[in-house]
């Protein structure tokens, strides 16, 4: 609740106020300790990713970008839109953390009759092992997500994905892919210009889409209203500290050596609990990433399950799950429907 609070005022006078922000504890107890301990860890991360002049200006360019190529944005109350059947076929949500590589085989098992999200880098590891998304997410404003995407050197391989992200996402990265669809974040100078303009009651504003792309991933299939979602390489956390990523992406080299020094560039050295561990290290961003998780799970509709499938943070409201022990009952033809309505009618 502190959190959020703040976050409202960050919201409604700028981050910037955040530089002259003091804490005064008038008293001490052991869950207020704990309590502001967290809030200070949270607005590191939002004064790190906080709006300033540049974002707001690109971010409202290539909202007007979006909207002038006629990009379908999520509509509101969009869990009234699918039918309980269509909510049945379960959701993959492919993040880049280490896990990935022992969960590719169970990907690969189940593609045709779940839908599979590969979220940012995770792509260039799919594409190794031949799998083809439903949708890939990325939610960076900046033209990165086009520079990674060409890093896997496929463009035709790209051509048969659907790009989901946010309304600020670079016009760029959207021409490198087959059809695009994206969402309303909220706290965006592009969403409260866009939406004053079009309507806010129109759109669905999705409310916890920060600070890692599988953050929006969790978020969007939580408010499309899906019944089932795992979380697959989603680690938030290392096991071990030079095996921060799928090996089969672009932070290793051939060899499998690291391309760069990861430990050193990020403070890897916070200890959370783990899934399917006792600990595990982890870093600032997602400690923060899986606290805005568990509000996504805290605040999942009636009947939605989340599976953490992923070696390595646990999640509060998220069940533990191995990946080869996922069961999946839906049909080939009931996910294809999905997709469809999806397309057609969600967005």
């Amino acid at each position: 609740n502190l959190f959020r609070d703040l976050l409202n005022q960050f919201y409604a006078v700028g981050p910037y106020i955040l530089n002259s922000t003091y804490f005064y504890q008038s008293y001490y107890n052991a869950s207020l300790n704990g309590a502001i301990g967290q809030l200070r860890e949270q607005l590191q991360v939002v004064i790190s990713m906080g709006e300033y002049f540049d974002h707001a200006y690109y971010g409202i360019s290539h909202t007007r970008e979006g909207l002038r190529r006629k990009i379908p944005v999520l509509a509101a109350n969009p869990k009234n839109k699918l039918s309980y059947d269509e909510k049945e076929v379960p959701i993959f949500i492919v993040g880049n953390g280490p896990s990935l590589d022992s969960s590719i085989e169970s990907i690969k098992e189940w593609q045709e009759q779940a839908i599979v999200v590969s979220c940012g880098t995770a792509l260039q590891a799919l594409h190794r092992q031949g799998i083809t998304p439903d949708f890939h997410a990325e939610i960076e404003q900046n033209r990165s997500t086009f520079d990674w995407a060409v890093m896997i050197d496929d463009l035709d391989y790209l051509k048969k994905i659907t790009l989901i992200s946010c309304n600020g996402i670079h016009p760029d990265t959207c021409d490198l892919y087959k059809d695009v669809l994206v969402a309303f974040k909220e706290g965006e100078s592009s969403t409260v210009s866009a939406t004053q303009v079009l309507g806010r009651d129109n759109f669905a504003l999705l409310h916890n889409a920060f600070p890692t792309v599988s953050n929006f991933a969790c978020d969007l299939f939580s408010t499309i209203g899906f019944s089932t979602i795992y979380l697959l390489g989603v680690d938030l956390g290392f096991v071990d500290v030079k095996h921060h990523h799928s090996k089969l992406s672009g932070y290793y080299l051939e060899d499998g050596k690291e391309s760069y020094d990861y430990a050193k560039t990020a403070n890897t050295s916070l200890v959370v609990p783990g899934n399917f561990r006792a600990n595990v290290n982890t870093k600032h961003e997602f400690k923060v990433s899986r606290q805005i998780i568990e509000q996504v799970t805290a605040a999942k509709p009636k009947g939605q399950e989340f599976f953490n499938c992923s070696d390595g943070a646990r999640i509060q409201g998220a069940l533990p799950l191995r990946p080869d022990e996922l069961l999946v009952v839906t049909t080939e033809q009931q996910k294809r429907q999905t997709i469809k309505k999806l397309k057609k009618h969600i967005f």
